[in-house]
């Protein structure tokens, strides 16, 4: 399984209509060849004034089969072709399109984004970056799948995947997680006293002495608010 971040340069103006192209036209057509966007997201807080685009593959040579180019309009009785209104709509967003660029993501860990919010609630999510040796990265997934995420989901947050860059320049960890509102992420960057009650304090504890922190060189974060109906 694969993954694509792809950020979009759009003028405000033409949000909303960038978002209806990707919805209405775009999404279904990339669906007919087994592709699925998770969502799009806006950067409010952290990074420039970027639309986020997050979708899965099967691979990277199922990514190239989902471009409209060229080369992979087949032909035959088992072709799939792009539909006049997918490529239409592609065209319509790329002259929207003030600058765009992808990276490649292979998922770590075991927790993969549900295709769709469970409560139905926009609230807003995290994209955080990480900067780890190569040498410690099963060692961060590991402290990160069974420390820091148990205890933020005791904040109710809720991790979404965690993922390695595969084809991008910076060879980093990437992480999304959503939260209810700004107060509660903000709320979640202090561990805070030990909780009294048995359950939350043995993950108080666990994420004290995991001590993830000790493996990460460099982190950043950006703040996204969703824009599309469709959001893990």
């Amino acid at each position: 399984m694969l993954y694509t971040m792809r950020t979009f340069l759009v003028d405000r103006a033409d949000v909303a209509r960038f978002v209806e192209l990707s919805e209405t036209a775009i999404w279904p057509a990339l669906e007919g060849r087994e592709g699925r966007a998770l969502g799009l997201w806006q950067v409010v807080m952290g990074g420039e004034e970027r639309i986020v685009l997050i979708t899965r593959y099967e691979s990277l040579a199922h990514w190239q089969q989902t471009r409209s180019w060229p080369e992979n309009r087949v032909h035959g009785a088992n072709a799939v072709p792009w539909p006049a209104s997918g490529r239409e709509a592609v065209a319509a967003r790329a002259a929207l399109t003030r600058a765009t660029d992808v990276i490649a993501l292979q998922p770590l860990g075991e927790r993969r984004p549900p295709e769709d919010t469970p409560d139905g609630m926009p609230g807003i999510y995290a994209l955080r970056s990480f900067q780890v040796r190569p040498e410690d990265m099963a060692e961060f997934v590991r402290r990160t799948e069974d420390a820091v995420w148990p205890w933020y989901e005791t904040q109710g947050a809720r991790p979404l995947g965690m993922w390695r860059a595969h084809v991008a320049e910076a060879p980093r960890i990437w992480m999304l997680t959503r939260y209810a509102d700004l107060g509660a992420w903000e709320a979640s960057r202090e561990v805070g006293t030990e909780p009294e009650e048995p359950a939350p304090r043995a993950k108080w504890q666990a994420l004290r002495q995991a001590n993830r922190n000790e493996l990460i060189q460099g982190s950043g974060v950006r703040i996204l608010r969703p824009i599309s109906a469709r959001r893990p």
